[in-house]
């Protein structure tokens, strides 16, 4: 294999060279170079239910419990404060700059 994913309509940007994907069955996590893939992490749906759980544990030992509400896009940030003592709470999807 190449490294060159075609275009996919689940492929999303996540920052950093980071990008995730949708096969249908898998999610993958990949870096890019801006030419090719340079590395892969394949998420069936055991290992990504483990994931999942993990990201809740961590959420319940951080003190977030649950969903916090961006107040600029009112969405949903995964990490955006973890506490309450932050009434501006910008999330993960538009980092406070609302959305298009």
């Amino acid at each position: 294999m190449n490294g060159i994913r075609p275009h996919s309509k689940f492929k999303e940007y996540l920052g950093d060279g980071a990008y995730v994907d949708f096969d249908g069955y898998s999610i993958i996590l990949t870096t890019e170079d801006g030419i090719s893939t340079t590395n892969s992490v394949v998420l069936e749906p055991g290992p990504l239910k483990i994931f999942e759980d993990w990201i809740e544990r961590l959420r319940l030992e951080v003190g977030q419990t649950e969903p916090r509400t961006c107040v600029t896009c009112d969405g949903s940030g995964l990490f955006a404060k973890a506490t309450r003592d932050e009434p501006e709470i910008k999330c993960d999807d538009c980092n406070g700059r609302g959305t298009e």
